[in-house]
């Protein structure tokens, strides 16, 4: 059954739905939509948008692994990309013959999803769905149609924990290792992400300058990091590996389980080590930094991304105001 509509660019769209199949297309004129809608559906009818019937045997399943294998391996931060692919795949949806896959069953995957987790986790297994789409229609020749990806809407789920009252203190004082306070030090001090912390080495430290330059980054663009007195102070203090390791850890999660471990020692309740970086950029923008400043420290590429990092303590604003 076909679908003609105007859409907000002015142009008519038109979607077929027929057999399983789904098809879409945006055309200037309402006559050229309907026409083109009639030729599908004669087309589905005949069994002439399947050529080899490649879209009939072959589940989204095939498609995801292959480019897991392919694809997100070979991505910087390719493993959580794997481990959401992985989860998918455990998923009913995920065993669905390519020519039955459509909007609606997405949609209804969507639905579904939304009882269990936020919007933006739904929203990042959509975009990996639709990349890996587009990838088989253009790069591995599957005759697939453009299949819109319908997204999760609703506010936003990212996080605003910040640190409250005396919990700084309590945190770093269940640090045992020097490298351990080094490592919340920074991320107070700095802003810069796990991966980052963890990369660090002393050929990245340049101390009389005052700065951090990191070749390796999220989003693959080298910046320097100033450094403030304390992180200087802090640095300055380390023991010097002989493996040229800054801060000694070898992988992420050596991190995470070490911050872990020293909040439940604490006593503090819901915080990440990522927490740190929305503390750190948090307080740049209270100190008077302006947004572009704040982007050139944090790595931020997106200046959007910054504004859910300005939720400034309201006290802390009326001070300012005298």
């Amino acid at each position: 059954m076909a679908t003609i509509r105007q859409i907000k660019s002015g142009k008519w769209c038109a979607e077929v739905r027929k057999n399983g199949q789904y098809l879409s297309r945006s055309f200037l004129t309402k006559t050229d939509a309907v026409r083109w809608s009639r030729e599908v559906e004669i087309k589905v009818e005949r069994d002439e948008l399947n050529g080899d019937s490649s879209l009939r045997t072959t589940p989204l399943t095939t498609l995801l692994k292959r480019y897991q294998r392919e694809f997100s391996r070979n991505k910087k931060g390719g493993k959580n990309e794997c481990y959401r692919i992985e989860a998918f795949l455990k998923r009913g949806i995920s065993a669905t013959p390519l020519s039955q896959l459509t909007p609606l069953k997405l949609a209804q995957y969507r639905d579904t999803r939304l009882k269990e987790v936020q919007p933006d986790t739904i929203n990042r297994e959509l975009v990996i769905i639709s990349h890996c789409l587009t990838v088989a229609r253009t790069e591995w020749g599957y005759p697939l149609p453009h299949i819109p990806i319908p997204k999760a809407k609703g506010g936003s789920s990212a996080r605003q924990r910040r640190l409250e009252g005396d919990e700084e203190d309590k945190l770093l004082k269940q640090l045992t290792t020097p490298y351990q306070s080094a490592v919340v030090i920074l991320a107070l001090e700095t802003a810069m992400r796990r991966g980052e912390l963890c990369g660090l080495t002393w050929g990245d430290v340049h101390l009389k300058k005052r700065i951090v330059h990191l070749t390796t980054t999220k989003n693959g663009e080298a910046r320097s990091v100033p450094l403030s007195p304390l992180a200087i102070q802090t640095l300055q203090a380390l023991p010097r590996r002989i493996d040229g390791s800054v801060l000694g850890y070898r992988c992420t999660h050596s991190i995470t389980r070490f911050f872990k471990r020293a909040c439940l020692r604490a006593g503090i309740e819901n915080l990440r080590l990522h927490d740190l970086r929305h503390e750190a950029t948090s307080r740049l923008f209270e100190m008077g930094f302006n947004m572009m400043e704040v982007a050139t420290i944090t790595g931020h590429k997106d200046l959007r991304m910054l504004r859910r990092y300005t939720h400034l303590r309201a006290e802390d604003l009326a001070r300012r105001l005298g």
